[in-house]
């Protein structure tokens, strides 16, 4: 789940529509319904886009339209039926979208992930335990595979420990954030870009 290349775009997944509401010379009353158009660098990005209603059409023509934020989709995944969980790069950093009835319900600034620290979503355990809601996390990888080598497998259960971790609360539609020294994840659900499948 979560991967780069497997993963899930969310323009692909929930919104089959052309872009409309979002073009490059739409009136300001159009702009409205397209979240982006509210974030600004340097300011509150979580706080511009919760409440909003997430833009129709395709991911190139959402980003084409801000490029003064640099925005770009990293990709996605479906959390159940009625949640999606999209990860959107602006303003120089990661954040991820939890969008439920095509509304952003929750945004989390997401820490940066390598293949050193690598980016996962997926089932972890917590204090030994298996956690029954998905986890979003940075995980500490001593051995990372180098740039070249095949990735690691989704099959591959091999724990890692979490540098910073959050549940997805699916019932509130929210992040919840866990303690990071009580996660541990397997390496099978790294992100494509740092190193999975």
């Amino acid at each position: 789940m979560y991967r780069s290349e497997a993963r899930i775009s969310l323009a692909s997944l929930l919104l089959f529509a052309p872009l409309t509401h979002v073009a490059q010379r739409a009136p300001a009353s159009a702009r409205i319904r397209d979240p982006f158009s509210m974030a600004r660098c340097g300011s509150d990005i979580g706080k511009a886009l919760i409440g909003r209603p997430f833009p129709n059409g395709s991911s190139k023509a959402v980003e084409s339209v801000h490029t003064d934020i640099g925005l770009h989709d990293v990709g996605g995944s479906i959390v159940n039926d009625s949640l999606f969980l999209g990860g959107w790069s602006m303003c120089g950093r990661e954040y991820h979208l939890l969008i439920s009835d095509d509304k952003i319900t929750a945004v989390l600034a997401f820490p940066k992930h390598s293949r050193r620290h690598p980016g996962i979503f997926g089932t972890c355990t917590v204090r030994g335990k298996p956690l029954k809601d998905g986890v979003l996390a940075v995980l500490d990888n001593p051995a990372p595979r180098a740039e070249g080598q095949p990735p690691y497998s989704p099959e591959d259960t091999t724990s890692l420990s979490a540098i910073a971790a959050w549940r997805i609360d699916e019932k509130n539609r929210q992040f919840r954030k866990l303690p990071a020294t009580t996660v541990r994840c397997p390496r099978g659900q790294i992100f494509t870009i740092d190193g999975g499948m």
